[in-house]
């Protein structure tokens, strides 16, 4: 849960560029202090900047953040569905992993087989 709700405090934060902790404890419907952890592992990630009473989006960072978020949004779905398409995978395949953030944790699930990899 807390992976998700710093996921949309995220794009609450970019929708606006700035945002009070009093206006996510609102919106997000927990207390002050859960904002101001949620903010303060948010600006360890390089994600924000915050400031006395609320925080900003570092737009040096703009890209990164949209990965990170994406890859910890529903991990256990994101689990099964590598699991699944890992088990569909022949031995002595080649199979061609991009970048996505849900194709890059399946890589866990083929690492000890014989297969070929292209990324």
């Amino acid at each position: 849960m807390e992976n998700k709700r710093i996921a949309q405090m995220y794009k609450f934060i970019e929708e606006r560029e700035t945002a009070s902790v009093e206006e996510l404890a609102r919106s997000f419907d927990v207390s002050e202090a859960t904002i101001r952890r949620d903010l303060l592992k948010m600006e360890d990630m390089n994600l924000i900047t915050r400031y006395y009473g609320g925080a900003y989006i570092n737009r040096q960072q703009k890209n990164f953040p949209n990965f990170w978020i994406r890859e910890r949004t529903m991990p256990e779905e994101k689990k099964y569905m590598c699991r699944y398409a890992a088990s569909l995978i022949r031995d002595g395949a080649t199979v061609y992993i991009d970048g996505g953030s849900t194709v890059s944790q399946m890589i866990d699930y083929i690492v000890a087989r014989d297969i070929t990899v292209i990324s």
